[in-house]
């Protein structure tokens, strides 16, 4: 089934529609089922009234690029070993690659 804003207002009419005549008849149960119908209604005509929105997509983790960043600015920004700052970077990619997976 496919829904489309015709079928979708229509739906919303006879709702609203409904939701009068039960607070007429004072029977303000059925009414309000109705007007949630209707708020749902609302909300989801909203949605498909929108332009659609841009999605954005995430990055992903490039490992690579993240050891090798993480080397350089070890050595040379606080002069550690090529060795010490391996051992750093493998630590720090190995638990960020833990925690996205």
């Amino acid at each position: 089934m496919v829904i489309t804003k015709d079928w979708l207002k229509k739906l919303l009419d006879e709702s609203v529609s409904k939701a009068k005549q039960f607070e007429e008849k004072k029977d303000f149960d059925r009414g309000n089922i109705e007007l949630g119908k209707v708020k749902a209604f609302e909300i989801t005509y909203q949605k498909l009234t929108e332009p659609p929105t841009k999605k954005v997509e995430k990055k992903k983790f490039d490992a690579d690029k993240a050891y090798e960043s993480i080397v350089r600015y070890y050595m040379d920004k606080k002069g550690y070993t090529k060795e010490h700052a391996n051992e750093i970077a493998k630590h720090a990619v190995s638990e960020q690659q833990a925690r996205l997976t």
